[in-house]
């Protein structure tokens, strides 16, 4: 059965590599995942989880991301803080919207402020109802995903 968990969450990181990344570097960083975990010490998954969060917050994300050019009037934080509502309107919502909410800011953790990240990760801590269990599973996806760039973020900070 932990074999089988360990699969489904390998296969959740590969999908979610290629939701962001241009398919020749998805299939790259998946076939070089691989051969780190051999080498590394480190699960297949676990190497898979530092990949990911690597394209998400990763300063020359404009070459792995699907991105499309967007004029938008205001500054990042104002990005941000429409992240955050949007995380505030879902939280505890019953409909597609939470996973579609997840989904968007899982994969545009470089848009938000430290500060929004923070705030983010006590909303849903915070949360008491997350909705049904596949909401919650959603939830708590977002919630390790915002914990790692939080703790990337203040790695960077503190070198």
């Amino acid at each position: 059965m932990r074999e089988e968990n360990e699969m489904t969450e390998v296969n959740v990181y590969i999908a979610k590599i290629y939701s962001i990344a241009k398919p020749e570097k998805a299939k790259e960083i998946v076939e070089n995942a691989k051969k780190k975990s051999k080498t590394s010490g480190l699960s297949y998954k676990e190497v898979l989880s530092e990949e990911f969060i690597n394209l998400l917050d990763n300063p020359e994300k404009e070459d792995n991301k699907k991105i499309m050019d967007i004029n938008f009037n205001g500054k990042i934080e104002d990005i941000s803080m429409i992240l955050l509502s949007a995380e505030r309107y879902a939280l505890g919502r019953q409909t597609y919207i939470v996973q579609w909410t997840c989904e968007v800011i899982g994969g545009n953790t470089h848009l938000l402020t430290t500060k929004d990240l923070k705030v983010m990760i006590r909303d849903i801590e915070q949360c008491n109802d997350y909705g049904w269990d596949c909401d919650k599973k959603e939830w708590l996806e977002l919630l390790d995903i915002l914990k790692l760039i939080l703790s990337k973020r203040e790695e960077k900070k503190n070198v």
